[in-house]
């Protein structure tokens, strides 16, 4: 999850803004919750993903640490995210990879 919330990162900061898009993208990005980036629309589902993704992270870093586990792991705040688990009830994490490989075949079917 943290090598393609990396990629996410890059490419969030990377994208143009583009007024042309295909259906499906455009269903997705009005399928998603507002955010500051709506109007971007590819910005606002990579940036989806990339909630999704930390999500992802602090689950199974949650689940690792109620193990009892002597080995450090890593935090997810190496990506500036500081929230506690409760504070992202309303994000799902991927659990699935077509979670992710969906919306990123719609992204690049668009592009």
């Amino acid at each position: 999850a943290k090598l393609f919330l990396r990629d996410l990162t890059m490419l969030f900061s990377e994208v143009a803004i583009s007024k042309s898009f295909s259906d499906d993208f455009i269903q997705l990005s009005n399928s998603l919750p507002f955010t500051e980036h709506t109007k971007e629309k590819y910005r606002n589902v990579i940036g989806h993903l990339q909630n999704r993704l930390i999500k992802t992270i602090k689950v199974s870093e949650n689940e690792i640490h109620s193990l009892g586990t002597s080995t450090v792991i890593p935090s997810s705040g190496e990506f500036g995210v500081y929230k506690r688990l409760e504070d992202w009830d309303d994000i799902q994490p991927i659990s699935d990879s077509k979670d992710l490989l969906e919306p990123l075949t719609i992204i690049y079917n668009s592009l």
